[in-house]
């Protein structure tokens, strides 16, 4: 079963999502699954991975950050800090399904918001198993991807906008983002991890790299696994088969650790 949920963050933003409870009483282990920059909770690597966790036995929660719409805020909200405190929200939120097994509560997140995921988990004990897909580490070199491609059309002294080709979408962040103080504790973050970490990257990822899959897995604690999915690009939406090659893995991990 779905319902379409909303919560407050610090800012008292109105945070909009949806919630996926499984069939029966419970409890049930729980998952947050969080989207990437530009990106909300109807995107569809999100939407399947939640659908299909919740008919494995899961209570899934997805939702859009501050700054991502349908949820409040503004483009001066896309930053990492302010996606910690959403993310603490949310699992405030899920601790209060009666359905959730508050013990057993793990965190997926893709891109943006699998950085979000790992900068989460280091601070936060009660998330027990974590599955970050597709993140970044090198900062320098994403902001470079970005304007190789275009996705940059405009920059101004406050803001930046990242462009769509394929849907024409804009989008507008602040330029404050990149020089968010938790981009700078990344390296310490990572290692303060004490969760099981499944990594998983696309080999035809032409957004982020291999390398910084790689970076993120050699800092993290064991127990931790580093799966390439061969064929799948940074969406892993040009065939269904990438996505349920991640669900498979991710189902795997959180029925052995959650």
């Amino acid at each position: 079963m779905q319902k379409k949920i909303s919560f407050k963050n610090n800012k008292s933003y109105i945070l909009k999502g949806v919630l996926h409870l499984p069939e029966g009483d419970g409890p049930f282990p729980a998952v947050i699954v969080q989207h990437g920059l530009k990106g909300d909770h109807e995107r569809p690597l999100v939407k399947f991975l939640s659908g299909e966790l919740e008919k494995a036995g899961f209570v899934v929660l997805r939702f859009s950050l501050s700054g991502h719409k349908p949820s409040g805020g503004s483009y001066q909200d896309v930053l990492i800090s302010q996606f910690l405190k959403d993310l603490k929200a949310g699992l405030d939120f899920l601790l209060k399904v009666k359905e959730v097994d508050k013990k057993r509560i793990g965190l997926i997140g893709h891109s943006m918001g699998a950085f979000n995921a790992l900068m989460f988990a280091s601070q936060e004990k009660k998330i027990k198993a974590l599955a970050p897909i597709g993140s970044y580490w090198d900062i320098g070199r994403l902001i470079k991807s970005f304007q190789d491609k275009g996705k940059v059309s405009e920059i101004n002294r406050d803001y930046f906008v990242l462009f769509s080709r394929g849907t024409g979408q804009k989008f507008k962040v602040t330029v404050k983002h990149f020089e968010d103080k938790v981009y700078s504790k990344k390296e310490e973050l990572i290692k303060a991890i004490n969760c099981p970490a499944l990594v998983i990257y696309g080999s035809q990822d032409d957004t982020v790299y291999l390398d910084d899959s790689k970076m993120i897995y050699d800092l993290l604690k064991h127990p931790k696994k580093l799966k390439v999915i061969k064929g799948g690009d940074h969406l892993f939406i040009k065939s269904k088969k990438y996505q349920q090659q991640i669900f498979k893995e991710v189902l795997s991990w959180f029925k052995k650790y959650l």
